[in-house]
């Protein structure tokens, strides 16, 4: 049975590897860019998150 299962495997593996190589040779994936941010406007923008909590907790 553990046989199977292994021969089984290897066999959907197989069959994918080749549906993927088709799918890659027909159509091109475009993946969508992140707009580029300075190194330091995240910690800009988490140093304000960071004092605007404080404040809500401060009740001022």
């Amino acid at each position: 049975m553990l046989i199977l299962l292994v021969t089984a495997t290897i066999v959907v593996s197989l069959v994918v590897e080749i549906f993927a190589h088709l799918f890659r040779d027909s159509y091109e994936i475009e993946w969508p860019q992140a707009a580029v941010k300075p190194e330091n406007a995240l910690a800009l923008e988490v140093a304000a998150k960071l004092r605007q909590a404080a404040i809500k907790m401060n009740g001022k």
